[in-house]
Formats: C-alpha cells, structure tokens, sequence
C-alpha cells in the first residue's frame, strides 16, 4: 500500500467501516511505515479528541435539511477529523465547540440513585497519553497493568498509585493485558498483531507469539494457567499451547471481528463477543462451536462471564448489557439505561452485582438476579472503555478514553447503596 492511498482510508479505518483485507493491508503499513504510523497516530488522537466534546440536546440543535440524510456519529466524527488533520483548522473546530452526535439518549435515573462526585473514588492515576483500552489486576491486587492508545503498557503499584514501569514494545495500540492466575506472567495483545508475555517482577520479555492476520483486540488467560486465548479482527479466535508457543485451536465461525473473549470459570468453554451482533459459546479444547446467542441490535463490544459460571453478561453498540443464562444458552435480562455504547462490563468475585462502562462517560452498577440499577455516576471526563475487579473484589479500575486517558480505583463497598 502506497502512502497516499493510507492517508485516503484512514477515515475508514478509525469508523471500522474499512473492509478486512484493506484494513490488514492498512495495518501492516503503519507499522512499517513511521511516517503514516505518526500521522496514524495523531489521526486517532483526533478522533479521541473530537469525541470528547460535549454533547448537546438534539432538540436544540439545527434540522438538517429534507433532502439531505444526517451522516452516523463515527462517520461524522471521523470524516471532520481527516479534514481537520489536513487543514489545519482545528483550533478554530475547538474553539466553536462542535457537538459530537449522541447515539442514544440516556434513560433517566432517579437523582437519590445517583453518586455525589468522586465519593467512592480511592485515586486517580496519570500518564497514558492515549485512551486506556484494558485493565488488569495482577492476582494478589497490589499490580495494576494498562494499555493504551499510545502503544504502552504500564504498570502501577495500586496501593500508592506510583507508576512502576512502562513497556514500549508494541509498535501500536495496546488492546488488552492480562495476568496469569499465579501472577508470574502478564499477556499484552494490540495492533502490531503480537502477542506479548512479560516476567511479572522484571517486567522483561519472554516470548512473543504471532499467528493473528491483523489487530489482535482481545487477550485471557485459561483458569489454570496453561493456555492463552486471543481474539481480533481477522475474526479469530486462537488459544495458544504456553508449555509450547503453539496454536492448540483456531475458531473461526464470527462473521465479523471479534471484539472480546472471556473463559469459562471451568476452563471448558470460551465466550466471545463479535460485530456480527452475536455472542458465541465454543468447545475451549477444540474450538468448535456452541451456541450462538443473539439479541444485541448492532456490534457486540464485550462479554464476561459470572464468578459461578452461571451467567454471561455482553454490552453493545445499542447501549444495553444483556445478561445470559450460560447452560442451556438463553437470553435471561436486558438492562437498557445507557445513553452510548457500552464498551466494558465486569462481574464482582463476591457476586450479586455487575459493573459497566459506556461511551456516555458513566459506570453503572446492576444487581444480577434482578437487573435493578444500583447506582449511576459520570466517572471520568471522556468515554469510559475498560472496567476490572480485583480478584478479592475490593477494587474495581476503569479506564477512560479520548483526551481523558486516566485510570481511577474506585472502592466497590460504595456501590451497594447510599453512604
């Protein structure tokens, strides 16, 4: 691929309109290619940058004319950026306070169920310079690992907030991290298409393990340590051998990227989440199929699976979490309160609630047996994009997009009702 023609599909590749091969094609330029990796780079920046500018009410707003149709949020937001990036207006853009589109309108929340600011919140922690797309608890919960839109992977001692470390190895978007059940070893999984090990510790690498065809978006380590599973773009799912390095699987029935993958607390089945609007159940020892659970009305973003192993919960570009019955596969409960895309969604290890994250910048917290919102709260200053609980389930991180790029720890004993 020609420079060029990279700089006329990058609108494309950011609105996840562009089709898999030229985004593979896309991909494998920019990181040969430092010049478009740095335009790249600013581009998504932008768009970060764009999203980020407050909403306002739709009614209030200009009507477009009858014969002409309004354009998406992504594709609206992402076509002013190429223009913005290669005219050199965007202060003036800034300035007049352009309106970011909304997706959804957000569902009214009784104002005695919503947090007073910051009150659960333990520390805010600094540094990323992009958006932070995964979370990650190292298991005695003194570690916090990040990835981000500015290719880092770091690590944070959780009690202190100080940053420990910082790995600059992948040549792109970090898209998740992940530690092993023993905490000896943390995965890291991005746009560059590899998969990353690191000593826990020393922080140095071990192995780096390749296969995927193009940006790799999920990571998970199997409950006993022994395989990794992976998932990305070119509509995979792999799940690696790690005595040896080698692919145990691939399963490939998606008919489109899968965005996350979460295991089963028994090891025997993986859930995966895919912009085919569905959720799949897969055989983890030979990755064949299923159930197929359908229901979201667009992409699914990400799934995660129940301390017990009894339920499933997914969030999707329609706003609305889905919770599901894991055996035998059924739609349990649609909790619907979101205003944008729900991104991230965590079960407490303690059980009984269900944490999630959304493009309207708010985390919600749900009762699982009855779906009945808890508590809703803007939590950061821009989208919120990724959510964990410690294993002991006295934290819980969630990590924030666009300009924001903070990581907070919030104190989950506050979720449960009103101090």
């Amino acid at each position: 691929m020609e420079c060029d023609t990279a700089r006329e599909r990058m609108a494309d590749f950011f609105s996840d309109t562009l089709p898999d091969p030229e985004r593979a094609e896309l991909s494998d330029h920019r990181i040969r290619c430092a010049g478009c990796r740095r335009e790249m780079d600013a581009y998504g920046r932008l768009v970060d940058l764009l999203e980020s500018v407050p909403e306002v009410d739709p009614a209030a707003a200009r009507p477009a004319p009858r014969d002409r149709r309004p354009r998406p949020a992504a594709a609206w937001v992402t076509g002013l950026a190429a223009a913005l990036l290669f005219s050199g207006t965007l202060g003036l853009v800034l300035r007049s306070r352009v309106p970011a589109v909304p997706d959804r309108a957000p569902q009214a929340v009784d104002a005695a169920s919503i947090w007073q600011e910051n009150e659960p919140e333990i520390r805010t922690l600094k540094g990323h310079s992009g958006s932070v797309l995964s979370v990650a608890f190292s298991p005695d919960g003194r570690i916090l690992a990040s990835g981000a839109r500015d290719d880092e992977v770091r690590i944070w001692d959780v009690k202190t907030g100080a940053l420990l470390h910082a790995m600059k190895d992948h040549a792109a978007d970090v898209y998740g991290v992940a530690f092993s059940p023993d905490g000896k070893t943390l995965a890291s999984v991005g746009a560059d298409r590899k998969v990353r090990l690191w000593e826990a510790g020393t922080w140095r690498p071990l192995r780096t393990l390749e296969g995927h065809e193009d940006i790799i978006r999920s990571v998970a380590y199997s409950p006993d340590g022994r395989r990794l599973a992976t998932s990305g773009v070119d509509r995979s799912i792999r799940v690696w051998d790690l005595s040896t390095g080698a692919v145990r699987s691939v399963s490939t029935g998606h008919e489109g990227q899968v965005r996350s993958i979460a295991w089963s607390p028994d090891g025997a089945t993986l859930a995966s989440a895919g912009t085919d609007q569905t959720v799949r159940l897969w055989k983890a020892d030979r990755g064949e199929a299923k159930a197929v659970l359908k229901g979201h009305a667009s992409s699914v973003e990400v799934v995660a699976w129940s301390p017990d192993g009894k339920e499933i919960a997914s969030g999707g570009q329609d706003a609305s979490v889905r919770v599901w019955q894991a055996d035998p596969p059924r739609l349990l409960r649609t909790l619907e309160g979101h205003g944008g895309e729900v991104d991230s969604v965590a079960f407490s290890p303690l059980g009984g609630i269900l944490a999630s994250g959304s493009k309207d910048r708010t985390l919600r917290v749900w009762t699982i047996q009855e779906g009945k919102l808890l508590r809703a709260m803007t939590a950061h200053g821009d989208r919120l994009e990724s959510l964990a609980f410690s294993r002991d389930g006295t934290l819980l991180a969630s990590g924030s997009g666009g300009i924001d790029g903070t990581i907070k720890l919030w104190d989950p004993a506050k979720l449960k009702g009103k101090p």
